[in-house]
């Protein structure tokens, strides 16, 4: 080739394409996810510029649950420490299946702190002490929340509520075991149901009247043996499911959304894309026209001496930090409610 002909036009575009070939190729390469030396991950993973998360999205949609797919990458690989890829361009995240091991780096090695996609996911639920890395800030909002899991809270507020709703979710299964009579029937959305009223209790006591396990009971009360369509024995029977209140709905939805906040490539753009929307703002309205009334209630209460729920207590304990500081306590904080808030999801 002679040096006009290496500066040709045609020469030039060939010289160009290759080295765009090659800087693309490199591009290509350099995102790669990068696993950490010395830690097991999925080979498959480290071919593609998604990672791991083309199959959990895949996986998630059948199981319908984020921490069971993490959970099944440890089992599949038989580690108790093993790296994923579940963002695109992003640092792999380490699964810790060790319980000693974990609650060693929970409770004692202040260098780990709680990760950004968890406080970019929790964003839904509003300003609370997980929000926040551990500074000042978390600090002054967990203070509101001491007590709130102490032994004496726990076995007299707590423990005798769960015994009553443990005894009507029984209730309510021996009522449909009289109806299908022998055949097997989903308890899925009973616990679901129970555990709602616990929560709702828990952050509320009796100031909050509205039950997931008492519509169930009555509608399944009512039902008669006619009702139940005729299949073989091992033929699972769908049994009708009463609707509950829409502060629980809301609830439920507000729970689907964090997760999927969570788990969504850019938390920050999908949360202010759903804030926008109508379906979002119904729930958020209908969150907070329950807990606004229930601030009120409590208020009530503590006015008068009575501090028995979580509410209570967290006035009561901005109450005594307002004395401290001299100033007047905050009871309808946005705060205050939000803290709440997070007992329910």
């Amino acid at each position: 080739m002679t040096l006009l002909d290496m500066h040709s036009p045609a020469t030039i575009a060939c010289f160009g394409l290759a080295f765009v070939a090659v800087s693309l190729y490199a591009l290509y390469q350099w995102l790669l996810p990068k696993p950490l030396p010395g830690i097991p991950y999925n080979i498959e993973a480290t071919k593609s510029l998604f990672g791991d998360a083309p199959a959990m999205s895949r996986e998630i949609s059948i199981i319908k649950e984020f921490s069971k797919w993490l959970a099944n990458q440890v089992e599949k690989q038989g580690s108790p420490v093993f790296q994923v890829f579940v963002r695109p361009f992003s640092k792999p995240w380490i699964l810790v299946a060790d319980s000693e091991e974990a609650r060693d780096i929970l409770m004692r090695r202040p260098e780990f702190d709680k990760p950004q996609f968890l406080i970019d996911g929790m964003q839904v639920l509003g300003d609370f002490n997980a929000r926040y890395k551990t500074n000042n800030a978390f600090r002054d909002k967990r203070h509101l929340r001491q007590d709130l899991m102490t032994p004496s809270f726990l076995h007299n507020i707590i423990g005798p509520f769960i015994h009553y709703e443990g005894l009507k979710l029984v209730k309510l299964f021996e009522a449909k075991m009289d109806l299908v009579n022998g055949r097997p029937f989903s308890v899925r959305s009973d616990f679901y149901h129970a555990a709602l009223d616990v929560m709702a209790h828990y952050a509320f006591g009796k100031n909050l009247t509205d039950s997931g396990i008492d519509p169930q009971l009555e509608i399944i009360s009512k039902m008669e043996l006619s009702e139940i369509p005729e299949g073989n024995i091992d033929d699972p029977v769908d049994l009708p499911e009463a609707a509950i209140n829409p502060f629980f709905v809301a609830i439920h939805d507000l729970s689907v959304v964090v997760e999927e906040t969570t788990l969504s490539w850019t938390p920050k753009l999908s949360f202010w894309w759903w804030r926008h929307q109508a379906w979002y703002r119904k729930i958020i309205i209908q969150k907070d026209q329950v807990v606004s009334q229930q601030v009120g209630k409590a208020i009530d209460n503590f006015n008068a001496g009575e501090v028995k729920t979580a509410l209570e207590h967290i006035l009561m304990r901005e109450n005594a930090v307002a004395k401290k500081q001299g100033r007047e306590p905050q009871f309808t904080s946005r705060s205050i409610a939000d803290e709440v808030s997070l007992n329910l999801c």
